[in-house]
């Protein structure tokens, strides 16, 4: 257990001091493509994203643009206008109806 542990704490002296000689960590044959690739999928991860949030964005202003044009304004002018005399069996009203006066 003793060389265990002793060997251990050497081999990571050993990797420290060689690694503030040469400047990165020593990574085991397989660890340093494995890191590119890695670093190369949190990169398109991260395009991606960005490129989601701009598309969610413009999708966003165009709505509220197009909901801005659909807003409906209302005016009201009198197109037709109509004048009634109502009868009642046999009753007509002797006197004729007041004129109306036009706008």
């Amino acid at each position: 257990m003793s060389f265990a542990i002793d060997n251990r704490f050497g081999i990571t002296a050993l990797k420290d001091e060689i690694t503030r000689k040469i400047g990165e960590p020593i990574l085991v044959a397989g660890q340093k493509p494995i890191k590119i690739r890695e670093s190369q999928r949190n990169a398109k991860r991260k395009a991606l994203f960005e490129t989601q949030d701009a598309a969610h964005h413009r999708r966003e202003t165009l709505l509220a643009g197009i909901e801005a044009k659909l807003t409906q304004n209302t005016n009201s002018t009198t197109v037709v206008y109509f004048r009634w005399r109502l009868v009642w069996q046999n009753q007509v009203r002797k006197t004729p109806l007041p004129r109306v006066v036009r706008r």
